[in-house]
């Protein structure tokens, strides 16, 4: 079970580099229909990782890779003009990698929380409304709204994660990982045990 919920992240993360093409090589429907099984494996990998008790750091770090990739080019091929609500929330996800990042150098755990997975929802539906504007099926005015929200959300979800990191002491010389060999690194990335213990 471990491999297949990796191999769905994995999946996922590949599949997203490929969006750019195949937004301009199937119809509208069929990309729709593409971006929402993209998002709904999301929940999947998320739900059976939990469910059989199979998380990994690859899995977690895959996860958040290939959202954030998902995200920032589904964005892109949207925009048309640099200044709208749908850039805010671009770079508003762009700000919260880059905390990511920035706690994961200072050697900080960098979890997710409620508000985190709430704006992670926030903006799949933002998206997909976008996507559905796009087609000419809903009004601008609700995708503006629905971005609004999103971006509102993404400032308190970087507030948090600040604060967080702001109170964590950064990891100790000695509780550091040391990966010596493929073995380490092995099982430092597909260990469940290490993740439930270190993570």
């Amino acid at each position: 079970m471990k491999v297949f919920v990796n191999v769905i992240t994995t999946l996922r993360f590949l599949y997203a580099l490929f969006l750019p093409i195949l937004k301009f090589n199937v119809s509208d429907t069929a990309f729709f229909i593409n971006i929402l099984v993209l998002f709904l494996t999301d929940w999947v990998d998320g739900f059976l990782a939990r469910k059989f008790k199979v998380q990994t750091l690859y899995g977690s770090l895959m996860d958040t890779v290939a959202d954030k990739i998902l995200t920032i080019i589904l964005i892109l091929l949207l925009i048309k003009h640099p200044v709208n609500m749908l850039s805010m929330v671009l770079i508003g996800e762009i700000i919260i990698s880059c905390i990511n990042v920035l706690g994961t150098i200072q050697g900080k755990k960098v979890s997710s929380s409620l508000q985190g997975k709430i704006k992670m929802w926030l903006l799949s539906v933002t998206i997909l409304l976008a996507y559905l504007n796009s087609f000419d099926i809903i009004s601008a005015n609700v995708v503006t709204i629905s971005s609004i929200i999103t971006f509102i959300m993404q400032i308190f979800v970087n507030i948090g994660y600040i604060q967080n990191l702001r109170n964590q002491k950064s990891v100790k010389k000695e509780q550091k990982i040391k990966i010596k060999n493929l073995k380490d690194l092995e099982y430092v990335l597909f260990s469940t045990q290490f993740y439930t213990n270190t993570i």
